[in-house]
C-alpha cells in the first residue's frame, strides 16, 4: 500500500532532505580531492606535461557522463535511498585505491623513470586511476536528484550543493593539507566525509551505519596513510630502484622533487624527469667555464637552476654578486641534507644571494643593465611550467638586466646528428633568442649551446679567443682545459657547418615562443616520443602544422546539428548543454595553461582553480533555480558564454601584464584575476544547467531522468572538449586561438537554439 510519497524520494521529511544535502556536499568535496590526487599523480608520472590534463579530464568527464546515465537507469530497479548508501560506501573504498595507484602509476604500467610513455600507456594509466572514481561521481548525481522530497528545490540545488562542497574542499586542500605537503590528508578527508554522509543518510539501517563507522575508526586508528604513500613512492621509482636508492620524495607548489642515490652520486628528478646529478665535477666544470668564457666580464652573475657544484665553479671567478634562482624555490631545502662540506661552504659564501621566489620575478626585481652573465641551467622545457623559461617575454626580462657586454647562456639536449625533430626543436629555441638578441652564437655537439647578447663580439665562435679568455682568468680546474675549445666538437668548423645547415632548414618553419602560445614543450615531447617509438610524435607534428582555417570550421558542427534537430524540443537543449560542457572544459584548460605560464604553480593550486570554477557553478545553479522561464535563460546563458570566450584572451593578457609588473602585490593580483574569471565561467555553466533542466522538466516525477540526461550531455561534451582542446586547439592555435574557437562554438549553438521549436521552459511557482 502506498504511503503517499512519490517513488525514489528520501523518507523522513525535512530531516531526510537535509541528509541528501549532506550527501551532496560530501560527494562534491570527495570528488574534488580525488581529482586533485589523480591529477598530481598523472603530472608526476608523465613528466609534468600539462597535456596529461587533457587526457585526464577526458577520462574523468567521460566516466562521469556514463555514470550519470547508468545512475538514471538504475533508478528504475531500486530506490534512490538504498542505492545512495551503497554507492557512498563504495566510493569511500575506491578513494584508497586511487591514492595508492596515482603515486605508483609508472610502476603499475611498467614505465621506467625518465622514459616518455606511449600514447596507449598514458591513456591506460590515467584510466586506471580515474575511471573507478569518476564513474561513481556521475552515478551519484541522479540518485541525489531523485532522493529529494516532493516540492523540493530541484536538480539545480543538488548541482549547486555539490559545487559548494568542491569549493570548500579546494580551499581546505590547497591552503591546509597541500601547504603542509600532506596529500594523504586529501584521501583521508574524502573517505571520512563519504562515510559520515552514508551514516547520516542510512540512520534507519543500523547495519550500514555501523559498518561505515567501523571503517572510519579503522582509518583513524589502525590505518597509516603515510605507509601507503611510501609504498606508492617506491612503486613510482621502481624502474630505477635496482641500482638506485630513493632517499627523498617531496611535493612542492611547483611539482615533485625526488632524490635518488647510487654509490657516491645522487640524481635529482623533477616531475619524473632528470634535472641534474651531483656531485658531477666534469659536467659542472664544462657547463660553467664554456659559458663564462663567452662573457668579457664575469663580475655579477645569475644562475637559474643548476646543480650545487656549479655554484662552486662560478665562485672561482670572484664575482661580487652571484644570484641563485632555483627553478623550484623549494629545491635548496630538499637538497640540504645531502650536500657535502664543499657544497655547503659555496652556498654560504658572502657573494651568494639565494632567491626563494619565482626566477621570473627575480629578473623583474634586479636593476637594469647590471648582470654580466646569466646562466640558464633549468631543466629542458618538458612542460608548460618549464616552457615559461624559454619564451620571448622571459628573454626580454633578461635583456633588461643584461649589462652592456653581458651574455645569456643556455643549452638543450639535441644529439650530435640533429635529426629532423630535434632540429625543429632547436630551431624554435634559436628563433626565440634571435627575436630578442641581435647577437646569437650556437655551439655544436650532443648538447647544443646558445649564447646571446646585444654586444657584437661578446659571444663568439673563435676557439682561440675563448681559450685566451679562460687562461687569462687563471681558473684552477680538475677536468676542463683551454684545449677544449680547439679540440672539442663544440667549435669544430665541420660540426658547426653541419649544425648551421640543419638549423637553417628548421628556422624556415619556426616561430618565436610566446607566453600565450607555448610550443617548445610540445617539440620536446615530440623528440622524446620519437625516441620511445610513440605515436604522439606523428600526432603532434601533424597538429603543429595545422592552420586556423583547418580547425575553426569544426566548431560549428554542434550548431548545425541543432538546426537538423530543431523540431524535437529536447534534442537542441541537450546539444546546447553538451556544447557548454565542451566550451567550459576548453576554456578551463586554456586558463590552466595561462595560470601555469603566469605563476608556474598549477601543481599546487589546481584544486583552487577547480574550486573557483565550482564556486561559480554553485552560484549559477542556485540562481538558476529561481528563474521561471528556462528557454529564455538558456538563450541568455548561451549569449553570455559566447561573450566570455571572446573576453578570455583579454583576461589572460591582463594577468600576464600584471605578472610582469615589479610589485609583488600585482603578481598576486594576476592569479586572482584568473581565479575570478574561472568562477565567472563556472557561473555561466551552472546557470545553463539549471535552465536546461527546466526545459526538460524538473518536476519530481521526471527529476532523476532529466538530471541523468543533462549531466550525461554536460560531461560527455566536456570530455570531447578536453580531448580536442588539449590535443588539437592548444598546440595548433595557442591560448588565444583556442578561446576564439570556443566563441565560434557558442555562437553556433546560440543560433541553433534560437531556431529550434520552443518546448517547456516554465517551472512551478516556488514553494
Amino acid at each position: 500500500m502506498s504511503d503517499g510519497r512519490p517513488p525514489n524520494t528520501c523518507a523522513g521529511g525535512g530531516r531526510g532532505a537535509n541528509a541528501v544535502r549532506i550527501a551532496a556536499f560530501a560527494a562534491g568535496a570527495a570528488a574534488l580531492w580525488a581529482q586533485v590526487i589523480a591529477v598530481r599523480g598523472g603530472l608526476v608520472a608523465f613528466g609534468g606535461n600539462e597535456l596529461v590534463l587533457a587526457l585526464f579530464f577526458a577520462w574523468w568527464l567521460f566516466a562521469v557522463g556514463l555514470g550519470a546515465l547508468a545512475g538514471g537507469a538504475a533508478l528504475r530497479r531500486a530506490s534512490a535511498e538504498e542505492l545512495l548508501c551503497a554507492t557512498l560506501l563504495l566510493f569511500a573504498g575506491v578513494v584508497f585505491w586511487e591514492y595508492a595507484a596515482a603515486r605508483g602509476l609508472r610502476g603499475l604500467i611498467g614505465l621506467p623513470a625518465g622514459e616518455c610513455p606511449r600514447f596507449g600507456q598514458a591513456a591506460a594509466g590515467l584510466a586506471l586511476i580515474t575511471v573507478p572514481v569518476s564513474g561513481l561521481v556521475g552515478f551519484l548525481f541522479p540518485l541525489l536528484a531523485a532522493a529529494r522530497r516532493a516540492g523540493g528545490a530541484g536538480t539545480g540545488e543538488i548541482y549547486g550543493i555539490e559545487a559548494a562542497g568542491s569549493l570548500a574542499a579546494a580551499c581546505l586542500g590547497t591552503y591546509w593539507f597541500l601547504a603542509q605537503g600532506r596529500e594523504d590528508l586529501l584521501a583521508f578527508g574524502a573517505v571520512a566525509g563519504l562515510l559520515l554522509a552514508a551514516a547520516v543518510f542510512a540512520r534507519r539501517r543500523a547495519a550500514a551505519a555501523c559498518a561505515g563507522l567501523l571503517l572510519l575508526w579503522g582509518c583513524i586508528g589502525g590505518f597509516n596513510l603515510g605507509v601507503l604513500g611510501e609504498w606508492g613512492d617506491r612503486l613510482r621509482w621502481s624502474g630505477l630502484m635496482g641500482p638506485f636508492l630513493l632517499e627523498r620524495s617531496a611535493d612542492t607548489p611547483y611539482g615533485n622533487i625526488a632524490v635518488l642515490k647510487r654509490a657516491d652520486q645522487r640524481q635529482v628528478y623533477f616531475d619524473g624527469q632528470l634535472a641534474f646529478a651531483f656531485p658531477d665535477p666534469f659536467a659542472d666544470e664544462t657547463e660553467v667555464h664554456i659559458a663564462a668564457s663567452q662573457a668579457p666580464r664575469v663580475e655579477r652573475i645569475v644562475l637559474v637552476g643548476g646543480s650545487p657544484g656549479m655554484v662552486g665553479e662560478l665562485l672561482k671567478y670572484g664575482p661580487s654578486e652571484l644570484h641563485l634562482a632555483p627553478f623550484d624555490p623549494a629545491l635548496p631545502g630538499v637538497l640540504a641534507p645531502f650536500l657535502n662540506a664543499g657544497e655547503k661552504a659555496a652556498l654560504a659564501a658572502p657573494a651568494v644571494r639565494m632567491h626563494s621566489d619565482d626566477p621570473r620575478g627575480l629578473f623583474r626585481a634586479l636593476p637594469a643593465r647590471s648582470i654580466d652573465l646569466i646562466l640558464l641551467a633549468a631543466p629542458e622545457p618538458s612542460s608548460a611550467a618549464l616552457n615559461r623559461f624559454y619564451t620571448g617575454e622571459f628573454f626580454e626580462e633578461i635583456e633588461r638586466v643584461r649589462a652592456a657586454e653581458g651574455v645569456l647562456a643556455l643549452g638543450i639536449e639535441a644529439g650530435i646528428h640533429l635529426e629532423e625533430d630535434t632540429a625543429a626543436y632547436a630551431a624554435a629555441c634559436l628563433a626565440t633568442l634571435r627575436a630578442v638578441f641581435p647577437e646569437v652564437v650556437v655551439a655544436a655537439g650532443g648538447r647544443l649551446r646558445f649564447f646571446a647578447s646585444s654586444a657584437p663580439g661578446a659571444p663568439t665562435r673563435d676557439p682561440d679567443l675563448l681559450a685566451r679568455r679562460f687562461r687569462n682568468r687563471g681558473i684552477a680546474t680538475k677536468y676542463f682545459r683551454d684545449a677544449f675549445f680547439a679540440a672539442g666538437d663544440a667549435f669544430r668548423p665541420e660540426m658547426l657547418a653541419r649544425t648551421d645547415a640543419r638549423l637553417a632548414r628548421g628556422l624556415a618553419a619556426a616561430a618565436p615562443e610566446r607566453d600565450t602560445r607555448p610550443t617548445l614543450f610540445l617539440r620536446r615531447l615530440i623528440v622524446a616520443a620519437r625516441q620511445a617509438g610513440s605515436a604522439l610524435a606523428e600526432l603532434f607534428n601533424a597538429v603543429l602544422g595545422l592552420a586556423p582555417a583547418h580547425v575553426a570550421p569544426w566548431a560549428l558542427i554542434p550548431g548545425l546539428a541543432m538546426l537538423c534537430l530543431r523540431r524535437r524540443p529536447a534534442a537542441p537543449v541537450l546539444v546546447a548543454v553538451g556544447g557548454t560542457g565542451a566550451w567550459g572544459m576548453a576554456l578551463a584548460l586554456v586558463l590552466l595553461l595561462a595560470f601555469q605560464v603566469v605563476s608556474g604553480s598549477v601543481y599546487h593550486k589546481i584544486g583552487m582553480l577547480t574550486g573557483a570554477f565550482m564556486c561559480g557553478v554553485s552560484a549559477g545553479a542556485l540562481w538558476g533555480r529561481r528563474v521561471r522561464r528556462g528557454r529564455r535563460v538558456l538563450l541568455l546563458a548561451e549569449a553570455a558564454a559566447c561573450a566570455a570566450a571572446l573576453a578570455t584572451p583579454v583576461v589572460i593578457y591582463t594577468a600576464a601584464e600584471l605578472m610582469r609588473a615589479p610589485a609583488m602585490r600585482l603578481a598576486a593580483a594576476a592569479e586572482i584575476v584568473l581565479y575570478v574569471w574561472n568562477g565567472i565561467l563556472g557561473a555561466i555553466t551552472g546557470l545553463e544547467f539549471s535552465a536546461a533542466n527546466l526545459c526538460l522538466g524538473d518536476e519530481d516525477s521526471r527529476r532523476g531522468r532529466a538530471a541523468a540526461l543533462t549531466d550525461g550531455a554536460d560531461h560527455l561534451g566536456a570530455c570531447a572538449g578536453a580531448l580536442v582542446t588539449g590535443l588539437v586547439l592548444l598546440p595548433s592555435l595557442g591560448l588565444t586561438g583556442a578561446a576564439l574557437c570556443c566563441a565560434l562554438l557558442k555562437a553556433g549553438t546560440l543560433g541553433g537554439l534560437a531556431a529550434a521549436r520552443p518546448g517547456g521552459g516554465k517551472s512551478p511557482p516556488p514553494a
